[in-house]
């Protein structure tokens, strides 16, 4: 009887966790937007030229997935970001800085939102012109949403995106 009731519970334990939904985390899709403010990003790293026209942006797409076991009350609000980047061969050992802004996010649960964040600054274009010169230099780059779900659980979902290093104002490739 101890054994029957002991599996009982098991099986308890078991249906309960299956019950439960993902992480909220995994319930988040970053997707990027269409026309001008789409991957791939163009970053002019020369703007003593001219050729930087204020600051690049990209138009940022962020789905809350709906999930059979998740409360109607689900929540997150995305507060910060971070964009790290790869520079291809045969630039592929430097190790552009960061760059990181704040935002104010909120979505709930089956909703979609879409907003634009600055993906780089004058730290990534003064680290860049030295090094490449007037060459173009392909990359991606991976934009990291930072925030909070409804049980104040740390969210940190990311997307990869294409950018383009050059010296767009002159068109010297």
């Amino acid at each position: 009887m101890a054994r029957l009731n002991a599996l009982g519970l098991s099986l308890v334990a078991i249906l309960a966790l299956a019950c439960e939904p993902p992480p909220t985390e995994e319930l988040l899709a970053i997707t990027f937007g269409a026309g001008a403010k789409a991957p791939p990003v163009e970053l002019d790293v020369d703007c003593e030229d001219g050729g930087c026209m204020g600051l690049v942006e990209l138009e940022v797409q962020l789905t809350f997935e709906t999930h059979e076991y998740s409360t109607i009350e689900a929540m997150v609000k995305i507060v910060q970001y971070r964009v790290d980047y790869h520079v291809g061969a045969p630039y592929d050992d430097l190790e552009v800085p960061y760059f990181s802004g704040n935002t104010s996010v909120a979505l709930a649960i089956g909703d979609t939102t879409s907003f634009n964040i600055v993906v780089a600054g004058d730290t990534q274009r003064e680290f860049l012109r030295p090094r490449i010169g007037e060459r173009q230099a392909e990359g991606r780059a991976t934009l990291t949403l930072a925030g909070y779900d409804h049980n104040d659980e740390l969210v940190m979902p990311a997307a990869d995106f294409d950018i383009f290093f050059d010296d767009y104002f002159s068109g010297v490739y």
